[in-house]
């Protein structure tokens, strides 16, 4: 999903300032590959329903009678032990939606991510490569008040109308050509797609999206590298990594 969204992206001939739909496909082009980079990792955030929790709970009575029900809602999954144990945090609702809930994860993610590529003690060079990397990333997020910027922003520019990014593009920072060129840096290397700290806003927000996408892309990449030629990543989402 997150690599389709920017192959299909165009922009809006005639109409430069048009920038609105680039950039919330570039936001949602980040959200599912923060959703894949951290089911990769054992990690996700999802949405249980009735339809899931009624058999777990009547299988739970009937094994442990008394025990206490799982209600529906959004959840924090963690795959432990090989994935033979498996953990789930109800997120709090009054903390946002799904949307709110992955967001909440990031920072925890690139700083575990961050600690075990410093340990890895045979590749030391690329090991603080992408800890510089991401310390960059952060210092750009952070400076717009941590990883719900990126939320923050989609819904100014989609309920809000704000950034002058829809007709008439009132206070109109950027242009689509720009937009469309940040976003294209998926393609390349992270490395190659880091922020700009001195551009406005939504040059940084599309550089940060597709920074994150880019990551996403390697990362694919990888696996698929690593796994057999038959593998069901090699015939889902790295056929799209690979055709970049």
């Amino acid at each position: 999903a997150s690599f389709e969204t920017l192959i299909s992206n165009a922009p809006v001939v005639g109409y430069e300032r048009s920038t609105a739909w680039q950039l919330i496909r570039g936001y949602y082009a980040a959200f599912f590959s923060v959703h894949a980079l951290l089911r990769l990792h054992g990690v996700a955030c999802t949405r249980i329903t009735a339809t899931t929790t009624t058999p777990l709970n009547r299988e739970v009575q009937r094994l442990h009678p008394g025990s206490h029900s799982m209600a529906g809602g959004l959840y924090y999954l963690r795959s432990k032990s090989g994935g033979t144990e498996m953990y789930l945090t109800k997120f709090d609702s009054n903390a946002g939606g799904s949307h709110e809930a992955l967001w909440a994860l990031l920072t925890d993610y690139l700083r575990t991510a961050t600690q075990k590529a410093l340990l890895d003690t045979t590749a030391q060079v690329a090991s603080a490569t992408f800890a510089t990397m991401i310390d960059k990333f952060n210092t750009v997020v952070k400076k717009h008040g941590g990883p719900m910027w990126f939320t923050q922003v989609r819904n100014r520019i989609n309920y809000s109308h704000g950034y002058g990014s829809w007709f008439p593009h009132q206070g109109s920072t950027t242009d689509t050509a720009r937009i469309a060129s940040y976003l294209e840096c998926w393609r390349k290397e992270p490395s190659e797609s880091l922020i700009d700290h001195a551009a406005d806003e939504l040059t940084q927000f599309a550089q940060a999206c597709s920074f994150l996408v880019s990551m996403c892309r390697v990362t694919i990449n990888d696996v698929a590298h690593r796994s057999a030629a038959n593998s069901p990543i090699r015939q889902s989402s790295a056929r799209l990594a690979a055709a970049v």
